[in-house]
């Protein structure tokens, strides 16, 4: 059975990405500074945005970022327009439960903040002893957040969400980074009714359609992965 162009236009799996070396290597050499700074990957539709957040979260970059172990994939398309920062911290915190080792002192407080927010929502001291804790143990948390724009839209995130993404992105130690998807520049996509100029921790990464050679590759990884041959002239 031939790949539908459905498949060849999903997001790659992180074990057949392929490219985008400048773009991976400026991201992840922000992310290993001494400040862990964050990153705003611009593109248009069927870009790769996807492709590549999945990918840095894999254990596929472990080689790339080995000092930042605990790095979050995060899409907020599943996050109901309802949804409030809570909502979105909380996704963030399972997702890093996942991650570490159980009975860790890590593991031990993540565990007792998730089920605190059974009875209570998470607020800005439950953010910063978690986010602190993994500072001071030299484990930066990189969240990596799909379609920001979606959480740009919803206003119950506007003002203090925003304000808790900067200073979390800026507190020593840093305990906080982040690289988000948006199809254009975070500037261009502030309101002032949001708040915070949340958006100056950020440096733009642009990506576009992928060259002619990248293509082919993935192509063939796609062909390979469906047991075809292909093309020898591709």
């Amino acid at each position: 059975m031939m790949p539908t162009l459905a498949a060849l236009d999903a997001p790659l799996p992180p074990s057949d990405f392929r490219g985008r070396e400048e773009a991976v290597q400026t991201i992840c050499g922000r992310l290993l500074n001494a400040e862990r700074q964050s990153t705003s990957v611009v593109g248009g539709p069927r870009t790769g945005k996807t492709s590549l957040l999945r990918y840095l979260a894999s254990a596929y970059a472990n080689g790339l970022l080995a000092e930042l172990p605990y790095r979050v994939y995060l899409d907020a398309q599943i996050l109901s327009s309802a949804s409030k920062p809570a909502d979105f911290w909380l996704h963030l915190f399972r997702g890093l439960q996942d991650k570490l080792t159980t009975g860790s002192d890590l593991a031990n407080l993540l565990a007792k903040k998730i089920a605190g927010a059974q009875a209570r929502y998470l607020d800005t001291y439950d953010l910063q002893d978690v986010f602190d804790a993994f500072g001071k143990n030299g484990s930066t948390v990189v969240a990596l957040v799909d379609s920001w724009e979606l959480i740009l839209k919803n206003q119950n995130y506007w003002g203090d969400f925003f304000h808790l993404v900067r200073s979390m992105g800026q507190r020593q130690p840093r305990g906080l980074a982040f690289v988000v998807g948006t199809p254009r520049r975070l500037l261009d996509l502030w309101w002032d009714q949001m708040g915070s100029l949340y958006y100056n921790i950020f440096a733009n990464v642009t990506i576009g359609r992928l060259e002619e050679a990248e293509v082919r590759a993935q192509v063939r990884l796609t062909l390979q992965a469906a047991q075809l041959a292909a093309d020898p002239r591709s």
